[in-house]
């Protein structure tokens, strides 16, 4: 989707904004909050992560993130191929699917480069894809099942910056994290840690920064992941002091 919104155009506050606040504003994430913490945590969660996401992403324009970007992957490559010689970019009205001020030619014409442009793009960032689920079921399988518990309730003061940094590594989808926080609650885990453990294993895996290290240069993978942090971590104190 990121590469999709950069070819066709779009300004780096609108990619940004859906890169950060995809992952987090979750209706199944919402919705497991709200059965677990209450209706007012889920909204404070919501809040701050969308708030986090506009800032973000009109820093990122103000800044001019252009210049942290690495080239687009070849999406497609060869002759035949949209851009290759012979190919449609030669016998169409326009060379780049998804083009600003490219003509719409309609489904028969437009499906078939789609459909090559999109498994040029798979073979491009399969492997290093693979590889960071890869890493990321690791990290999983090797965590023991009660560390979150052992890690969140022995914490102290320190339970919600060590809820974000825990949650930073691991690598679940939202489906799983239901379960996980359910049973966070039931062990006496306090609201601040779940919410900062929400934010920071939605908003930031290692699959995810894998892949986005084929988009971006290593400083702004460090200042994302600063920033999802930071959010986790704030999130969580927030919804302490307010729900707690």
């Amino acid at each position: 989707m990121v590469i999709g919104l950069r070819q066709a155009g779009v300004r780096p506050a609108g990619w940004v904004a859906f890169l950060v606040a995809a992952p987090v504003l979750d209706p199944v994430l919402f919705g497991a909050l709200g059965l677990i913490a209450g209706p007012g945590t889920a909204v404070l969660y919501a809040s701050v992560t969308f708030v986090a996401a506009v800032v973000l992403a009109l820093v990122a324009d103000a800044v001019g993130i252009d210049r942290h970007l690495k080239p687009l992957p070849a999406t497609v490559g060869g002759a035949g191929g949209v851009g290759g010689p012979g190919g449609d970019c030669e016998r169409a009205a326009h060379c780049d699917v998804g083009r600003p001020d490219g003509e719409w030619l309609g489904v028969r014409r437009e499906l078939g480069p789609a459909l090559r442009a999109g498994a040029g793009l798979l073979r491009s960032i399969g492997l290093i894809l693979l590889v960071g689920v890869g890493i990321g079921v690791a990290i999983e399988a090797f965590v023991p099942p009660g560390a979150l518990e052992d890690i969140t309730t022995g914490g102290g003061p320190l339970a919600i910056p060590a809820a974000a940094l825990a949650g930073v590594p691991l690598y679940f989808n939202t489906e799983l994290f239901v379960p996980i926080a359910d049973s966070l609650s039931d062990a006496g885990v306090g609201i601040g840690a779940i919410v900062a453990l929400t934010i920071a294993g939605a908003g930031a895996n290692v699959p995810e920064f894998v892949l986005l290290g084929r988009l971006v240069h290593r400083r702004l993978l460090a200042v994302l992941f600063g920033h999802v942090f930071v959010v986790a971590l704030v999130g969580g104190l927030l919804a302490q002091t307010v729900m707690g």
